[in-house]
């Protein structure tokens, strides 16, 4: 039978494992913004240490370096998106390699690109990733290849695939216009993401509710439902 004391210390050591585990992620929720903000080179770890409510050292326990903790940054990002849109993603690739109808593809692009939309408008911490994505998307640094080989590469390449099965029979579509189709596609979120301000003073809409949200998923879905339906005109 174990003892008291060690189970006492088990159930301390657990404590110990997720007050660690809680800082650590309040670490990296505080460095996302101000990474986006201010670069890798120009954010500082004071700044981000008080942000975070830790002392300064605390970085370097939990991360090393100040360039660990940017690429843990990017992780984060990664593990929220596979969250969000992984078994979706692995029901779309299926499909595809089930051979799926044109309805079929249709459908998971459309469910896909809505699940998206919620990714990336109306989940509450998206708007501090979006100034660490676009950061990266133009400066190209360590965090931006594991956003490329984990977010960006594959899911257009999938997004491409469902809009190649999608595409009425009567023509054929190139990889590469798929490609560039689920570019653009995916593009026109960007009004919302990093240009949610200019987009609602447009719109004259005061904040981004359930209505707004809803708005948004049926003006993608008119685009998806043009792109794919192009080819029968």
């Amino acid at each position: 039978m174990r003892s008291v004391t060690g189970l006492s210390a088990q159930a301390e050591g657990r404590g110990e494992y997720a007050k660690s585990s809680l800082t650590r992620e309040n670490i990296v929720a505080a460095a996302i913004p101000i990474f986006g903000a201010r670069g890798l080179d120009s954010a500082g770890t004071r700044e981000i240490a008080e942000a975070a409510g830790v002392n300064q050292p605390a970085i370097n326990y939990h991360f090393g370096s100040k360039e660990n903790l940017y690429r843990a940054c990017a992780e984060a990002i990664v593990d929220r998106y596979r969250q969000q849109m992984g078994s979706l993603s692995l029901n779309a690739a299926k499909a595809l390699s089930d051979g799926c109808s044109a309805d079929e593809a249709r459908e998971q692009l459309t469910t896909l690109i809505e699940s998206l939309t919620e990714f990336l408008v109306a989940d509450e911490h998206s708007q501090n990733w979006v100034g660490f994505i676009v950061r990266e998307m133009s400066e190209q640094g360590d965090a931006a290849r594991i956003l490329h080989e984990n977010i960006w590469q594959p899911g257009t390449e999938l997004v491409a695939q469902l809009i190649q099965a999608a595409w009425d029979n009567s023509g054929e579509m190139l990889f590469e216009e798929a490609c560039l189709e689920a570019l653009l596609l995916v593009s026109n979120l960007v009004a919302f993401t990093n240009g949610r301000t200019v987009s609602m003073q447009i719109l004259d809409w005061d904040a981004m509710g359930p209505v707004e949200l809803s708005k948004i998923k049926q003006a993608m879905d008119f685009r998806v439902k043009d792109i794919v339906g192009r080819s029968s005109r």
